[in-house]
């Protein structure tokens, strides 16, 4: 037989469900769910530290597009190597946290060695966006340059995930 319960107002006392417990209780939640879905955890803090980097790197590309006057593939190769080393600090710190993290420099060299492939992705589609659609003014760059880097984050991520921030193979 079913017995509901039933919940009435506290008469006595205080109640020790107070806004820490409640602040404790959504933490642990968070990391029953990281836990749970780990891979798509990690796929969300790395998009997320890929979004701030998306306003890093356009920010120098049109820094240097502008004041400098590059060409667009130049100023887009600027902003890549200005946000490669920032979202690499931050990935290796809060997206891919695990014990026994390959050596800091193995790591970015793999890091760097699959975002090199999704630079070339965005290369092309910025050289599309020049030559065949003729279209490189601010908005024309800026909107390649984001076409690129957007088609480019899984090639990124999957590179990421089991190449730079792997766990050490034991030995």
């Amino acid at each position: 037989k079913e017995i509901p319960i039933i919940f009435k107002d506290r008469k006595y006392g205080e109640s020790k469900l107070t806004i820490k417990e409640n602040i404790n209780y959504l933490k642990h939640l968070s990391q029953l769910y990281a836990y749970k879905f780990s891979n798509l955890m990690e796929f969300i803090r790395f998009s997320t530290v890929g979004l701030s980097g998306i306003f890093v790197d356009l920010s120098i590309v049109m820094l240097v597009k502008e004041l400098f006057l590059l060409d667009t593939r130049l100023a887009a190769v600027c902003g890549f190597l200005v946000s490669l080393t920032s979202n690499f600090i931050i990935n290796r710190q809060w997206s891919f946290k695990r014990k026994n993290k390959r050596p800091i420099l193995i790591s970015f060299a793999y890091y760097s060695k699959f975002a090199l492939t999704g630079l070339t992705l965005r290369l092309l589609v910025i050289q599309f966006f020049i030559t065949v659609l003729k279209f490189d003014s601010i908005i024309g760059y800026l909107i390649s340059n984001t076409i690129g880097i957007v088609l480019s984050t899984g090639v990124h991520f999957m590179g990421a995930r089991h190449f730079a921030f792997r766990e050490r193979d034991k030995e």
